[in-house]
């Protein structure tokens, strides 16, 4: 009889909060690179769970917000956006993801900010930048699809094409 995994990790007292954090951001990368971002959630979930106070968080929370965003939930993408951005100010892929929810969501006037504070960071950024760095992470179909969305995400909000 197999043992349901979360059932599995809660009452394994071995796990270390390293553990944990490697098992779930694999799991959830592989989810996301195979193309099923809708099953990239639930590893997350469950780290925050086992380890809500663990100094990934703020990573955890922008897996979920660049899996809401591959699933267009904009209002979930922005939600986590922000608490990843709240957690840390300079990972700069929180900031595309939410400039891209509000551009696909037409909250063009939240762009501003958000544009101005990835600027500090990444002063380079440009779609055709992040869309080569995406497209070199996949040729499937379903993913270049998605992330073809978040490009556009990004041109509605006022993006530098180049």
């Amino acid at each position: 009889m197999e043992i349901p995994r979360e059932r599995y990790l809660n009452s394994t007292p071995l796990w270390k909060p390293t553990q944990i954090r490697r098992l779930h951001t694999q799991q959830r990368e592989l989810h996301l690179s195979r193309r099923d971002a809708r099953e990239s959630f639930e590893p997350v979930q469950i780290a925050l769970r086992l380890s809500p106070k663990d100094p990934a968080r703020s990573t955890w929370h922008f897996f979920l917000c660049h899996s809401h965003v591959h699933v267009q939930q904009y209002n979930e993408a922005i939600e986590e956006c922000r608490r990843s951005i709240n957690l840390n100010k300079l990972y700069w892929m929180s900031y595309v993801d939410l400039i891209s929810a509000y551009g696909a969501t037409g909250q063009l006037e939240m762009t501003s900010q958000v544009t101005t504070e990835l600027d500090a960071i990444l002063p380079d950024f440009t779609v055709q930048w992040f869309r080569q760095r995406g497209y070199a992470r996949s040729s499937n179909a379903q993913f270049r699809r998605e992330y073809d969305n978040i490009l556009d995400g990004l041109r509605k909000a006022g993006v530098r094409e180049q």
